[in-house]
């Protein structure tokens, strides 16, 4: 059940996202939870059958959603931190420890960011950050190997999607990806991406 041999990436999609070790950050406008649905996708995408660690202030998850994209959530270690520098730090353990680290949090210094890299490099990890941030802020880090503004995207009940803008990557262009799902899915299937697709 949990593969993900029902996922289709377009040729255009960026290759450095199925490198490891490596850490992403997520960005999406306050009020929506659109960056945590392309962490969902890019676990089941690059790190597969592994172990994660989900941390969050906010005890905000939903197993079932991570099914759908490939990842198996007995494979995920979910916990909820007190605040931003206590869910950091358990991400940055986990990244050392080799595992993947998602960690959903709204301050992030330069020193955090270039700690958390180090860890993945150190661990061979996957990190991905959740942040609800404008698309540029004076903290921004040259330490991650991308950055994303993730916007829901117009689709159907039967056909959600998810608008990706890669912001920044090492020696990758700008530009903006289309996560659609195929039309007529059902909760009793996994997620299916056969229409992931660049944009313009």
């Amino acid at each position: 059940m949990f593969s993900i041999s029902h996922l289709a990436i377009a040729p255009a999609f960026p290759a450095f996202l199925h490198a490891c070790p490596a850490v992403h950050e997520l960005r999406a406008p306050a009020g929506t939870a659109a960056h945590a649905g392309l962490a969902a996708l890019l676990l089941g995408l690059v790190w597969g059958p592994r172990p994660v660690l989900w941390v969050s202030t906010v005890p905000d998850w939903y197993p079932p959603g991570l099914a759908w994209a490939g990842v198996d959530p007995a494979c995920c270690l979910f916990a909820q931190a007190r605040d931003d520098a206590e869910a950091l730090g358990a991400a940055e353990v986990a990244l050392r420890g080799g595992m993947a680290g998602v960690v959903a949090c709204e301050a992030l210094s330069r020193l955090a960011a270039k700690r958390l890299a180090l860890a993945a490099k150190q661990g061979g990890g996957l990190g991905l950050v959740l942040r609800h941030a404008a698309a540029q802020t004076r903290e921004d880090s040259t330490a991650f190997a991308s950055r994303w503004m993730v916007h829901p995207a117009p689709g159907s009940p039967h056909a959600p999607a998810l608008r990706a803008e890669l912001l920044y990557a090492k020696g990758a262009m700008p530009g903006t990806y289309l996560f659609a799902l195929k039309e007529g899915w059902d909760a009793e299937a996994p997620l299916s991406l056969p229409g992931l697709r660049r944009a313009g």
